[in-house]
């Protein structure tokens, strides 16, 4: 009755709603996909949202999702990849002065001259945080990690109650200033194992000059320009099927030696 030209969904409850009511009408339905994984041809519940004939088109948030998609069965017409926008004006007072860092660092219990590593995420298991948490294990005692976000996953609990990390590993749980937080560190990370779209923590960390190391999951290799303007890691040893943290560790230490880099 409102003579809409376009339904655009955003997530998996309205899209599937859209789709059934846009049946009939001369309407189209527009999708946008942010993550990777979970789309089938084996699973009856992607007919109802991403493999509907129903759906006109999809934007997929980077290159990586729209592959996921055409391997899951999309048709790749009806596939786009339209990166996040983002603007370098949202960050007007990024330079914050030695003395400023120093005393907001203080305020999280870091001590003074550390080397910070960050981490912002809802930390579940395909974050790759205790893959960052091994690695500092075997990094100097002056390299710490910040860890921004809800931590979800039982391992990184396990791993703090080890005495080599127990006071260089600081949580804040979830802050409305994640943004904010990462221009308290010198590094800032996402070793995820998979199914990630485009990282948006690792774009707002680049706006404000933070160098990233990242994994290869996903699409954050389409942010980063491995050796350019961050790090792009493998942290999967596929001979033995475990995480592999060497390189992790080589792209860190590199940092941290090297100011100027």
């Amino acid at each position: 009755s409102e003579s809409f030209d376009i339904l655009h969904g955003l997530a998996n409850r309205p899209i599937a709603n859209f789709i059934s009511a846009a049946y009939g009408l001369p309407i189209k339905v527009v999708a946008y996909r942010g993550a990777i994984g979970h789309v089938s041809r084996w699973d009856p519940g992607s007919y109802l949202k991403w493999l509907n004939p129903r759906l006109d088109r999809i934007v997929c948030v980077s290159n990586a999702v729209y592959a996921d998609l055409e391997k899951s069965g999309v048709n790749p017409k009806k596939l786009i990849t339209i990166y996040k926008g983002h603007n370098l004006d949202w960050y007007p007072d990024t330079a914050l002065s030695e003395e400023e860092r120093a005393h907001r660092r203080a305020d999280l219990g870091i001590p003074p001259n550390v080397f910070l590593i960050g981490l912002v995420a809802n930390m579940r298991r395909v974050k790759g945080t205790d893959i960052l948490l091994t690695a500092l294990r075997e990094l100097p005692t002056h390299m710490h990690a910040l860890l921004v976000g809800e931590v979800r996953d039982p391992a990184i609990t396990e791993s703090l109650e080890d005495p080599t990390l127990k006071d260089r590993v600081h949580l804040t749980g979830y802050r409305s200033d994640a943004t904010a937080m990462l221009r308290l560190c010198d590094v800032n990370t996402a070793p995820s194992r998979g199914r990630e779209g485009l990282t948006k923590t690792v774009i707002e960390g680049m706006a404000q000059g933070i160098p990233a190391v990242v994994s290869e999951a996903g699409g954050l290799p389409e942010i980063v320009d491995d050796g350019i303007n961050g790090f792009v890691v493998d942290v999967q040893n596929d001979k033995k099927d475990i995480e592999d943290t060497h390189a992790l560790k080589y792209a860190l230490q590199s940092l941290e030696a090297d100011p100027s880099l």
